[in-house]
This record gives C-alpha cells, sequence and structure tokens, in this order.
C-alpha cells in the first residue's frame, strides 16, 4: 500500500486526513484514463468492510474475479444493505499477496477488507491494492477492471445457495 498503509490504519502517521487528501488529489490527476469500471469503483461504492466470497484465477484468459460481499454504504447508518460485488480483472499481469511483518489486527477473518487504492502505473497498466484487517496486502496489476454490483441475495434465493456451493471449504477427511 502506498497510501493506506498498516501505520496510517493503526493512526501511527501524522494526519490520517493528510494521507486521505493526498490519495484523492493523485486521484483527480489521472482521472481522465480512468476506465469506467475504474470510476464505478471509486466514485460509486466502497468496498470498505467486504468479505471475499470467491477468488478466481483464469489463466487462459490474464482474468482474476474476485466475489465479494459488503454493504451500499458501510459509513452510514442508512446504507447497510448487503451488497455482492464482482470484481472482474482483465490482461492481469501480476497477483500478489504478502503481510506486513510485525502487523496483524486484532481481527483474523483474512476476508474482511479493509482499504483500498489505485495507481496508473508508468507503462499505462493499474494497480489495485488492497489491505485486510489480518494485515494482508493483495496487489493485482492489470490492464482493465470491470466492477458489477446487486443488491446482496436473500435467503431462499437459489443464486445464493448456488454461490455458497462454489465457496464452500473442503473438510478434511475424518480419521
Amino acid at each position: 500500500m502506498k497510501y493506506f498503509t498498516p501505520a496510517w490504519w493503526a493512526r501511527n502517521v501524522e494526519s490520517t486526513d493528510a494521507v486521505v487528501a493526498d490519495y484523492w488529489r493523485y486521484v483527480e490527476t489521472i482521472r481522465s484514463r480512468l476506465t469506467p469500471g475504474l470510476r464505478t469503483l471509486l466514485d460509486e461504492v466502497s468496498l470498505h468492510d467486504s468479505k471475499v466470497r470467491q477468488f478466481r484465477v483464469e489463466l487462459p484468459n490474464q482474468t482474476v474475479v474476485m466475489i465479494l460481499h459488503g454493504l451500499t454504504d458501510p459509513w452510514s447508518p442508512a446504507g447497510q444493505t448487503g451488497r455482492r460485488f464482482e470484481l472482474r480483472y482483465e490482461g492481469v499481469i501480476t497477483v500478489e499477496s504478502a503481510n506486513e511483518e510485525g502487523w496483524v489486527s486484532e481481527h483474523l477473518d483474512n476476508s474482511d477488507l479493509g482499504y483500498s487504492e489505485i495507481e496508473l502505473l508508468s507503462d499505462g497498466s493499474w494497480e489495485h491494492r488492497m489491505l485486510f484487517a489480518s494485515g494482508i496486502e493483495l496487489v493485482i496489476r492489470f490492464r482493465d477492471l470491470s466492477l458489477k454490483y446487486e443488491p446482496l441475495l436473500e435467503a431462499g434465493d437459489e443464486r445464493l445457495a448456488l454461490e455458497e456451493a462454489m465457496v464452500e471449504q473442503p473438510q478434511p477427511p475424518d480419521r
């Protein structure tokens, strides 16, 4: 992470507000080059506190698909309606994950997305950097992003059962 670092999250920086302002000033310098999916990500949704439900790498297509469950607006009491996000990264160049040594929050859920940031790189590709509550950082470098979102599926909706079946973890065999 370049802006929303573990130190920023822990408030171990001089001014957390200055970091936020610096990031949005940077976004304004690249706004004219944002793809429609990146504009949607930055202007219409918040992935804060979303949970990763599925992470799929499609090697032949150089595609990564990430499905998250989050809220309409996690910052507002009125925005607590569940929302399903599907991020599709096209032209993926690299996927990298690391955990900053020495920093792990009290949240041990690896799927809880805290903060994310976008950067335009000198070769014209993009990086989406995500910091999770566990301290894990995920970085995806790509050429384009599409983003779809819809209300979170309700119990009884057959699509919910299908999605949950896709993300179920295999159980270890009985001994």
